[in-house]
């Protein structure tokens, strides 16, 4: 939940004083230490972040996007293992391209046995987000939520 909060602060912190000319930096302090540094492009997108774990090894996050500017992939890095990247692939309903019906996330890398999650969504009548599903491999409900 932290990390969700962090990346929405540096989001709202980008958007503030981003041009889109250069790349930018965002530091995230923790007692006056730099925890986590976040590269942004000049579209405010996050292209890679380092976090320091507890014992102080950078953990490196490189992100990749589609061509509607959608996250398409995150590559986890560390000095103990190769890297694991998580896919992300965004699926539409085709009598309406904004809305977004489905999410399919595969993670693959040295330290995974490989896995793969499905993000369902479902829209009231009028149009709104309802809720949304996510299941594993199995089936199995991993995360669900809904509206009021």
């Amino acid at each position: 939940m932290r990390q969700v909060i962090f990346i929405c602060l540096v989001l709202i912190l980008a958007g503030c004083g981003l041009n889109n000319a250069a790349n930018k930096r965002v530091f995230i302090r923790n007692n006056g230490n730099i925890v986590t540094t976040y590269e942004l492009d000049g579209g405010s997108r996050i292209l890679r972040s380092v976090t320091k774990d507890r014992n102080g090894i950078a953990v490196t996050r490189e992100y990749s996007y589609n061509s509607r500017n959608e996250l398409a992939a995150v590559t986890r890095k560390t000095p103990y293992s190769g890297g694991e990247t998580l896919y992300i692939n965004h699926e539409r309903d085709k009598a309406d391209p904004g809305r977004l019906t489905r999410t399919t996330k595969t993670l693959s890398g040295s330290r995974s046995t490989g896995g793969q999650f499905e993000v369902t969504y479902y829209y009231t009548e009028d149009g709104q987000l309802e809720g949304m599903m996510q299941t594993d491999a199995n089936g199995n409900v991993q995360a669900k939520c809904a509206g009021d």
